[in-house]
């Protein structure tokens, strides 16, 4: 099982099989140049969207700051009021696709 789609074709699939199986839909988009967007997609599951957008953004922003991560180009994802969406360096895009996937399934779907 993939823990998230990164082309078009694939997201059909991936959107059904985590509607199924009641698990998060993350997508993996590449931006061009150095970076990819991750998008999480948990609103059909029993999670309190709220509660786990701040855990996601104080993820987020660790990220940004151990990797001294301070472009301009990431200031357009920090102000989101629920924070499902954002850049990461493209290296690193699948690792935290996983770990994301992974951390919503065991910590949010009990």
């Amino acid at each position: 099982m993939n823990k998230y789609a990164i082309t078009e074709e694939e997201r059909e699939t991936h959107w059904n099989y985590c509607e199924a199986n009641k698990l998060p839909f993350i997508t993996l988009k590449d931006c061009g140049g150095d970076y990819s967007e991750i998008f999480i997609d948990v609103t059909n599951l029993p999670i309190p969207l709220e509660d786990l957008s701040l855990k996601l953004k104080e993820y987020y922003f660790t990220y940004l700051e151990f990797l001294l991560l301070d472009d301009k180009i990431f200031d357009n994802y920090k102000d989101q009021y629920y924070y499902f969406l954002f850049l990461v360096k493209k290296e690193h895009s699948s690792k935290i696709g996983n770990y994301v996937f992974d951390y919503i399934k065991e910590q949010w779907l009990k």
